[in-house]
């Protein structure tokens, strides 16, 4: 169970928004051991197919439509300020969820000191060429982030599953125009004092 007694919501940034968005919601609903929970998504611009926006809503996710396109970091500052919970789980529409990833992220911020949380994503099993080679950077990059300045680093706050404290995050300075809000997220979360585990 949740140990912590702390209320999070998982936000989901999303332009393209298929069937891959409905299984990524279908596994942050499996969630074991949390308790009630919010999801939000936010469409950058591309309308959703009428059947996924009916599918969301059957699953009562809170849903915000933007009819412009304003880029990922847009939607991210969009789920954060919206967020009313003490954690934001943020990740991606291709991102499974296993039962206990919710309660994991939000069980970290047990201590207090804490204010950001990358979880370890790690690929389904490769079936083709380019798969095994994915497969092989990211382990590469994960052995390389747990080994250095003793796994507090950037390599290992991988934008597809991060959390924060939203009273923290809420404080965070987030130019639109960055390119790499993982990198640029890990980095804010330093200089505003934070500490962040995986």
């Amino acid at each position: 169970m949740n140990t912590n007694n702390l209320s999070f919501t998982v936000g989901i940034p999303t332009y393209y928004g298929g069937e891959s968005l409905i299984r990524a919601v279908d596994s942050v609903l499996a969630s074991r051991g949390v308790g009630k929970f919010d999801i939000m998504v936010t469409v950058d611009g591309n309308p959703l197919d009428a059947k996924i926006r009916q599918a969301l809503l059957q699953r009562e996710v809170k849903l915000i439509e933007n009819k412009n396109r304003g880029g990922q970091v847009a939607r991210i500052k969009q789920l954060i300020n919206r967020t009313k919970t003490d954690i934001i789980i943020l990740t991606q529409d291709d991102v499974l969820f296993e039962p206990t990833t919710a309660r994991e992220l939000v069980n970290a911020f047990s201590k207090k000191t804490v204010t950001m949380v990358s979880g370890k994503v790690i690929p389904l099993p490769a079936k083709t060429f380019i798969e095994r080679v994915v497969q092989v950077g990211v382990s590469i990059s994960y052995t390389i982030g747990k080994n250095w300045e003793n796994s507090d680093n950037y390599f290992l706050a991988g934008g597809r599953c991060l959390a924060f404290r939203s009273s923290f995050v809420k404080k965070f300075t987030i130019p639109e125009e960055v390119l790499n809000s993982d990198t640029y997220l890990y980095f804010e979360n330093k200089k505003q004092g934070g500490a962040f585990i995986t």
